[in-house]
């Protein structure tokens, strides 16, 4: 069935063959979320270029749909060090960093023999880069656990060790893809300040240049991203400091993650005023967008379109739920899964639901045998604490993703949305 989409000024005609083949959604059988994404097709159509699709509407549908994930383990947060060289007044893991303690090569490595099959691994701390056996904890975890996406997050300070440890893991491992996510918190010197290291800012973006000929080596496969996370000393500077990578970085995407935990420094670097933190969300909704079509720019125009109907409307559906948590608890519009398909795995071997949460188990009580902990009672008693994902929620982007991906209505409904409404705050 052939699907057109226009805008203000098509023709009668045009406009006329938009409504019908809408109304030709199913009926009957559609569930809620395909009969407003109905509507909202039907409403919003003229916000989108004039270009025909055959096909295209009802193969994206069939490809959410195909989505459907079982709910079991395939992320794991696992922070490698608690060593860090950043002083971030904005951390909420500020109290675990620089201990003594962090987990050896070895009982790592028990903990990859005894976890099931993931396809997805954050590489954690502290930050990461600074474990010297880095590059083996990920050769490890590929091989014995089947990881295929491997998440990276790093101030960028020893630029050399982060461009080490993402040529050995693309290098090594034709069929991995690595996001690696620089932070960035502020525009010159309030990075430096949010930081708490001088020359921050020009180290971080040094260490991005240098990444430049492994992005051009592994092509898609390497995904050079900035993070960042936005607080009171730096909301007034968010535009500033997009424009400013858009335009002078070869960047993948820059995502903003709303300050979270008890921090460093309290409450005050939370003070973001509710006017400031709706017009942020607008511009960073459509520099989402803007990156989509850098993205997607080789693919052809119904391709790109239905991507990004799957990338802007996930990232900004990320937005809208931190939005709605930032000042107070809001339900998001599909359950959380922590816990159960997500872990965390701290330096020391404790084992939380969310980075948010307390631990409900020690890999050290049961000889680092992960899957022992996690068929233990202890993770079912937390799991009964979140309640199926409706007792908890917050703004941590990592748990919003994975909850997700697990959920077919955030999938047919909530990201296609989101993606048609992004301009709306």
């Amino acid at each position: 069935m052939s699907r057109i989409l226009c805008r203000r000024g098509s023709s009668p005609d045009v406009r006329e063959g938009v409504y019908r083949r809408c109304q030709a959604l199913p009926h009957g059988r559609a569930t809620a979320p395909l009969r407003r994404l109905r509507e909202l097709l039907t409403n919003d159509l003229r916000a989108i270029h004039v270009y025909t699709m055959p096909n295209k509407a009802i193969q994206l549908v069939q490809l959410l749909r195909s989505t459907k994930r079982v709910k079991r383990l395939g992320t794991v947060i696992l922070f490698v060090t608690s060593r860090c060289n950043s002083f971030c007044r904005t951390c909420f893991y500020h109290e675990e960093l620089n201990r003594p303690g962090d987990m050896t090569f070895d009982q790592i490595a028990r903990v990859s023999l005894t976890m099931p099959p993931i396809t997805d691994l954050w590489l954690s701390g502290g930050e990461p880069t600074l474990r010297h056996d880095a590059s083996a904890i990920i050769d490890m975890f590929v091989r014995n656990n089947g990881v295929r996406r491997l998440i990276i997050p790093t101030n960028g300070l020893v630029k050399a060790r982060v461009y080490e440890i993402v040529d050995t893991a693309l290098g090594s491992h034709p069929e991995l893809d690595l996001y690696l996510n620089i932070a960035l918190d502020g525009y010159g010197e309030t990075h430096d300040h949010v930081r708490g290291v001088p020359g921050h800012w020009e180290k971080t973006l040094d260490c991005i240049r240098t990444l430049y000929p492994s992005k051009a080596k592994y092509g898609d496969r390497l995904r050079l991203n900035v993070n960042t996370v936005v607080c009171a000393d730096n909301y007034r500077e968010i535009e500033k400091l997009g424009e400013f990578m858009w335009e002078n970085f070869n960047l993948d995407g820059q995502y903003f993650n709303i300050v979270r935990g008890e921090t460093l420094v309290g409450d005050e670097i939370k003070q973001v005023p509710a006017d400031s933190l709706t017009q942020m969300y607008s511009y960073v909704a459509q520099l989402t967008k803007r990156y989509g079509d850098r993205m997607f720019a080789d693919d052809d125009r119904a391709k790109r379109f239905a991507k990004n109907i799957a990338y802007v409307g996930t990232i900004t559906t990320h937005y809208r739920a931190q939005h709605a948590n930032f000042a107070r608890s809001t339900a998001w519009p599909f359950p959380c899964t922590a816990g159960e398909t997500i872990a965390v795995i701290d330096y020391n071997g404790d084992v939380r639901a969310c980075e948010l949460r307390e631990k409900f188990g020690t890999l050290a009580d049961y000889d680092y045998d992960f899957g022992a902990l996690w068929a233990a009672e202890g993770r079912q008693t937390e799991l009964n604490a979140i309640d199926g994902g409706q007792a908890c929620w917050c703004t941590h982007v990592c748990f919003i993703h994975d909850s997700m991906r697990h959920s077919r209505k955030a999938l047919l409904y909530e990201g296609p949305k989101n993606y048609l409404t992004r301009e709306k705050w």
